[in-house]
């Protein structure tokens, strides 16, 4: 689904299945149609808190994910070849910057690629997205 710049997206996790997940379950802010949400163009944060900026672990750690938790992205433009992307859950944050072509940003500087996204192996969660 796609969204735009300077919104913020709140990923709520109404249900969750008790301790089944999998490391690639999680919640990303993608640009473009990447291959999976650990490769370049997205940022990725797993159910246990950790952070994959471009298919890259960073050494920042947030709070695990699950039922009753709260996660967000926040996007905003830098310049015409950058976005800043800045994610939380409870009182951490880390604050990213991502690359972008041109061709990405339309003449009001919005981004036309951006997606957000959600993959879980197992059924049973239940996400609202505002």
């Amino acid at each position: 689904m796609s969204c735009s710049v300077n919104h913020n997206i709140l990923f709520r996790f109404l249900d969750a299945p008790p301790d089944k997940w999998s490391k690639r379950d999680g919640v990303a802010l993608v640009m473009g149609k990447p291959e999976s949400l650990l490769s370049h163009g997205a940022v990725f944060v797993n159910m246990e808190g950790e952070i994959f900026v471009e298919g890259h672990r960073t050494t920042t750690q947030l709070p695990s994910l699950g039922k009753g938790s709260d996660a967000t992205l926040d996007v905003e433009v830098v310049s015409e070849r950058k976005v800043r992307v800045t994610v939380g859950c409870r009182d951490r944050q880390a604050t990213y910057d991502l690359r972008v072509k041109n061709h990405d940003l339309d003449d009001t500087r919005v981004l036309s690629t951006l997606r957000f996204a959600a993959f879980f192996e197992e059924e049973g969660w239940k996400l609202l997205v505002e």
